[in-house]
């Protein structure tokens, strides 16, 4: 394995790093009653003993400070041809007032419907534990860093990269679909942990730097850096490069939920494990402490 360096990074690889982590990664939308349906979170698919899990922010489903995730049918996700609401999924979420006392800002989706589940299948994949890295640590002042890598891949959707085929107000199920950029970047996590958000009780996350520039899947150029609204709930991946032959290796390590003080912000992904476990009873999911 290699330091993926910036001089490694190139337009392939980033173009690669993209077509896997599309198969990972899903967009939320909403029913906005003055623009019709519109891009507002991005999602990350999990699997464990045949149960099917997606995994975002839980701020995507929070208004008037209250969680509306659960039997609204405003939410909707997009699976190839078809559009899909969520009214009939289990979701679950971590309320206004709990999330900016713990900045555990995650939301669970619990998926019951078996053609939602078939076609995601068929379209996407789901995640194992195995493409899970629970304990990703960053280099402090004057220490070493643990990690294979200080570079890391932030993957989502920004609303602004998404465009409605037909534009009209309420058109047809088949045709109220979206023409959809992904968007990837590489980023860097910051040397130093802002002691700042640690004292504001950001304690559980892993920080990186803002970036200018990344690419759309289109790659045609490096575009500048698009409004982030619309990437949380995306995933924050590890990236290895294998020195034979030149594949890049990922591992999810966290699901993004914000930008302050000019740093990007990721809950570890071991909380979401840990509120799938509780919530679920799945017992043979690993513990933390």
């Amino acid at each position: 394995m290699k330091l993926l360096t910036v001089k490694d990074f190139d337009k392939n690889l980033l173009l690669e790093i993209g077509q896997i982590l599309l198969r990972n990664t899903v967009q939320l939308f909403k029913n906005k009653s003055e623009k019709g349906i519109g891009g507002l979170g991005s999602e990350i698919l999990f699997e464990f003993e045949d149960n099917y899990f997606i995994i975002t922010a839980s701020h995507n489903f929070i208004y008037s400070d209250e969680f509306v995730g659960q039997g609204i049918s405003d939410f909707t996700i997009q699976v190839g041809e078809y559009l899909y609401d969520l009214k009939k999924e289990i979701i679950f979420g971590i309320d206004k007032p709990s999330y900016e006392r713990t900045k555990i800002d995650l939301a669970i989706i619990k998926l019951k419907s078996s053609n939602l589940i078939d076609d995601l299948k068929n379209h996407k994949s789901f995640l194992t534990l195995s493409d899970i890295n629970f304990f990703p640590n960053q280099r402090i002042t004057n220490e070493t860093n643990n990690e294979p890598s200080d570079y890391y891949i932030l993957f989502g959707y920004p609303g602004t990269k998404t465009k409605k085929v037909i534009k009209s107000y309420n058109p047809t199920i088949k045709d109220n679909k979206f023409n959809i950029t992904a968007y990837c970047q590489m980023e860097y996590l910051k040397n130093k942990i802002p002691q700042k958000l640690i004292k504001e009780g950001f304690t559980n996350h892993i920080f990186f730097n803002k970036i200018k520039k990344g690419s759309d899947l289109n790659f045609e150029n490096r575009i500048i850096k698009p409004i982030q609204n619309g990437m949380s709930g995306c995933g924050l991946w590890e990236i290895n490069v294998d020195l034979i032959e030149g594949k890049p290796q990922l591992k999810l390590v966290g699901i993004f939920t914000e930008f302050q003080n000019d740093f990007g912000i990721s809950v570890k992904l071991k909380f979401a494990i840990a509120l799938i476990q509780q919530k679920f009873k799945l017992e043979r999911l690993p513990k933390f402490k």
